[in-house]
């Protein structure tokens, strides 16, 4: 067997194409979520990861306001921190996917590299526009 799964033992036929199409796509999205797993904890620097909910939804800027889970004791909402967020292609949260709203849980890690430590998040988040 292939190590792209099952795509030999399929016979011709549109099925069948649509069986190996399936294949690849599901083998592409493993090997993606490996390759980001691996993104993630290099760019947390070996810093422990800690998961934040946004106290509001995503708004102009960068930053939002977040909820510190400190190591899961339900005490977030006396932790509150703001994150600073990588964005691509544009300048406001609120125009950016993922989306974040209220609530949203997302890893976050503290850089301390500068001169004042900063929350940062683990997503960057890419610019969109709606279509009509």
């Amino acid at each position: 067997m292939s190590k792209l799964g099952n795509l030999d033992r399929f016979q011709d036929g549109p099925t069948a194409a649509r069986r190996k199409h399936n294949d690849v796509v599901h083998t592409v999205n493993y090997l993606m979520r490996k390759a980001n797993e691996e993104v993630i904890v290099a760019r947390a620097g070996g810093r422990q990861i800690r998961n934040a909910y946004c106290k509001t939804d995503a708004g102009s800027g960068s930053t939002i306001v977040c909820y510190l889970d400190m190591d899961g004791l339900n005490d977030a909402e006396t932790n509150e921190v703001t994150v600073t967020c990588t964005l691509i292609e544009a300048t406001d949260l609120d125009a950016c996917f993922p989306t974040l709203k209220d609530g949203t849980m997302m890893p976050v890690w503290k850089d301390t590299s500068g001169e004042t430590a900063v929350w940062r998040s683990l997503w960057w988040f890419q610019g969109y526009e709606e279509c009509a």
